[in-house]
C-alpha cells in the first residue's frame, strides 16, 4: 500500500497547524458489516468559531424520505452526547463534494484550493475552509472511515458534538486506488441563537451512551497529548466535557475515571491547562477549547469492549458524573 503521509490542522480565521495522522481502524470502531481499515490518512480541520457566524438558511427540501447515510451515521454521533440532529444544506454538501474530490485528485488535504489548479471550485475552496477533511486509502464505507477518524481526535470530535451546530454540508469521492477524502463544514452551520436553548453540560460520549471507538490513535496536531506526560499513543479514547459556549471558563479541581469500578490513569486539560512546547499549536489549541468551554479527559490505556466507565469531574464548584459503555465485541 502507498504510505501517505499525513496531514492534520486545526485552523481559526487566520491560524493554521500542520502534522501527521495515522488511521488504522479496527473493527471495534465500525458499525456491524463494515470492513477492518489499516489507514494512512490526512485530516485537515478549522478551529472551533468565529466572532460572528452565517445565520443559518432553512434546508432545502429533501430529495428522498430518509437521511443519507452520513448524515444518519454523524446523527448516531451526535445522539450519544444527548445532541439534536443536525440537518443538511445540499448546496453547501455539492461544494464539500468537490472539495473532496480537489484533495483526492491533487493527493494532498488542504483547507484552501488554488484558483489556478484545474480541480478548482469556488463552492469547494469555501467548503474547504469551513470543513474537516479527512485523506486516506481504505476499502471501508467512505463516510464512516471519515466520521469515525474524526470521532477519536479530540479537537475535531469537539466540532461535530458542538451544541451550536444545526446544519452541515458534506461530500466524499474515491478514487479508483482506494484513496477517499471527504470534508465536513463544520463552521457554517455554528447557530449562535442555538445557545439560549442548550442544556449544559454536554458529555460525550454521555450518561448511558453505548459506543465502538476504544481509542485515540495519535497524531492530531496540536497534539493532545502533550498535556499528557508520559502518555503516547495509543491511548484511550478522550471523553470530553462542555459546560458553555464560550462564556464559562472550567476551574477543574478533581477529575475520576473507572472502568467497572476500577480507577484508571488518565490526563485533564482545558483552556487554561493545555500546553504544547509549540506556542501557536498551545494558543489554537487553547481557543478551540475555551470556544465551547471544554474539558478533555484521555485515559493512558485504550477502553476495553464490555466495559463501563464512570467519569466525574469537579469544576467551578460543581461536580459532573457519568457513566458510558464500550460495545462489546463478541
Amino acid at each position: 500500500m502507498r504510505k501517505i503521509v499525513g496531514l492534520l490542522a486545526l485552523a481559526s480565521v487566520v491560524a493554521l497547524a500542520w502534522g501527521r495522522l495515522d488511521f488504522g481502524l479496527g473493527p471495534a470502531m465500525a458499525e456491524p458489516g463494515a470492513a477492518a481499515l489499516t489507514v494512512q490518512s490526512r485530516v485537515y480541520l478549522p478551529a472551533a468559531s468565529r466572532a460572528a457566524t452565517t445565520a443559518v438558511n432553512p434546508p432545502a427540501p429533501p430529495s428522498q424520505t430518509t437521511a443519507p447515510d452520513w448524515l444518519a451515521y454523524l446523527n448516531y454521533y451526535r445522539s450519544t452526547a444527548g445532541l439534536a440532529p443536525l440537518s443538511e444544506n445540499p448546496t453547501w454538501s455539492q461544494g464539500c463534494l468537490n472539495h473532496a474530490r480537489y484533495i483526492v485528485l491533487n493527493r494532498f488535504a488542504t483547507h484552501a484550493e488554488d484558483p489556478a489548479n484545474p480541480w478548482y471550485t469556488p463552492d469547494g475552496d469555501e467548503c474547504g475552509r469551513s470543513g474537516n477533511v479527512v485523506l486516506g486509502t481504505t476499502t471501508a464505507p467512505a463516510d464512516r472511515f471519515a466520521i469515525d477518524s474524526w470521532m477519536q481526535a479530540p479537537f475535531h470530535a469537539l466540532g461535530i458534538v458542538d451544541p451550536l451546530l444545526a446544519q452541515v454540508g458534506y461530500g466524499s469521492y474515491r478514487d479508483g486506488g482506494g484513496l477517499t477524502g471527504a470534508t465536513l463544514d463544520i463552521i457554517r452551520g455554528r447557530d449562535w441563537r442555538l445557545a439560549g436553548s442548550v442544556s449544559y453540560p454536554v458529555m460525550w460520549p454521555g450518561n448511558g451512551a453505548v459506543v465502538r471507538l476504544t481509542r485515540y490513535r495519535g497524531d492530531e496536531l496540536p497534539d493532545p497529548l502533550t498535556a499528557c506526560p508520559g502518555y503516547s499513543a495509543p491511548t484511550g479514547l478522550p471523553v470530553i466535557l462542555q459546560l458553555g459556549a464560550g462564556n464559562v471558563v472550567p476551574q477543574v479541581t478533581g477529575t475520576y475515571f473507572a472502568g467497572n469500578g476500577a480507577p484508571l490513569e488518565h490526563c485533564v486539560f482545558d483552556q487554561t491547562s493545555y500546553v504544547n512546547p509549540n506556542q501557536a499549536f498551545q494558543n489554537l489549541a487553547r481557543a478551540v477549547l475555551a470556544a465551547r468551554s471544554a474539558v478533555v479527559l484521555i485515559p493512558r490505556a485504550p477502553l476495553q469492549a464490555g466495559v463501563t466507565y464512570t467519569v466525574a469531574v469537579a469544576a467551578s464548584g460543581q461536580t459532573y458524573t457519568w457513566s458510558f459503555t464500550v460495545l462489546d465485541s463478541g
